[in-house]
């Protein structure tokens, strides 16, 4: 909700920051997220090495869609604030991916 509200603020002028530090709410939400991965991974190793070889690729899916989300939030900031000049389709390149890599993961569960 913070991070639409300031959406919200900036797109009416009311904010002057930057598009990076409007971004800040979903940057933290992002690495809250790789956090709670690096805790739950840590916790399978060091509870047995049996239960680490079935778990071993079940965060990727998601450590995959984090990324590309971190990046597209962080192209789309720099690219609101006028430092990179690039096309639209550039900028939508890791939301098109995570797509992409959606529907290809959504055939291969079981």
């Amino acid at each position: 909700p913070i991070y639409l509200l300031l959406i919200g603020l900036k797109a009416d002028g009311h904010f002057e920051r930057s598009w990076m530090l409007v971004s800040v709410p979903m940057f933290i939400a992002v690495c809250t997220v790789y956090l709670l991965i690096a805790v739950t991974t840590v916790r399978i190793i060091s509870r047995s090495t049996t239960r680490l070889v079935r778990y071993e690729w079940y965060f990727t899916p998601t450590l995959i869609a984090n990324t590309l989300v971190l990046v597209f939030v962080l192209v789309l900031a720099r690219w609101m604030d006028g430092e990179i000049n690039i096309s639209v389709g550039k900028v939508c390149g890791p939301m098109i991916a995570l797509l992409c890599f959606q529907v290809l993961y959504s055939f291969t569960q079981d």
